[in-house]
């Protein structure tokens, strides 16, 4: 429906980018809009075209740029809402780690939606998750929240709205076995680090060292 409007002005469009006014001529010279003039300018057909530009124009919108065709806040206000960030989730091991644990399943589109808390989980790499939840939660955005079983190997800027919380790895495990779940119902191609024998060794691990895997018992706010 986007690019089918898109489409519709795509020479109206041209035509206000070739012949910006004098007050925003110094748009021109950013990286996006070079792009989006080479792609009024390719040889692909109107469809992909529109496509191509609509989401040129919100890298532009998204960057304060003026744009003919803004469609961020309608997307963010019809699109997406009701939808808020909930958290940044950290297994709490470094990347290259070769530690025994269970890990974010990955799976191509893979989304993991926790009907209990109303929560949608979206495994962003074999180490962190983001978590969306759905509906009126109240002002999710005046603060980024970061849960870790060890925050202090995360790379960070300070700040008023980031809090980071110190969770236990049986806190992350949660997370992980429900995004795990919607890697097995939502995907075709699973990618899935764990057999059955390293699951049962894992919790061989958490049993003989207790206070390491279930603490802090509940989530501790350290920053």
């Amino acid at each position: 429906m986007l690019a089918g409007r898109m489409n519709e002005s795509l020479a109206e469009f041209m035509s206000m980018i070739n012949n910006p006014p004098d007050s925003i001529k110094y748009i021109n010279d950013t990286a996006v809009y070079k792009k989006i003039k080479r792609v009024f300018e390719s040889s692909s057909d109107r469809s992909e075209k529109a496509k191509s530009l609509l989401v040129l124009f919100l890298l532009a919108e998204s960057g304060g740029l003026p744009v003919p065709f803004g469609l961020l806040k309608e997307i963010k206000n019809k699109l997406f809402k009701g939808v808020h960030i909930d958290g940044v989730y950290h297994t709490g091991y470094e990347f290259d780690s070769s530690e025994l644990r269970p890990v974010f399943s990955i799976g191509p589109n893979v989304f993991s939606y926790w009907k209990n808390h109303k929560n949608i989980y979206i495994p962003l790499a074999h180490n962190y998750a983001i978590g969306f939840s759905v509906g009126n939660h109240g002002f999710y955005n005046s603060s980024i929240n970061i849960y870790s079983a060890n925050p202090s190997i995360l790379k960070f800027k300070s700040g008023e709205k980031l809090k980071v919380h110190q969770v236990s790895h049986d806190y992350i495990d949660s997370i992980t076995s429900i995004v795990a779940l919607g890697s097995v119902n939502m995907a075709s191609t699973i990618y899935t680090p764990f057999e059955l024998k390293n699951i049962e060794d894992y919790l061989a691990l958490q049993e003989k060292n207790h206070d390491r895997y279930y603490s802090p018992s509940e989530p501790q706010l350290i920053i």
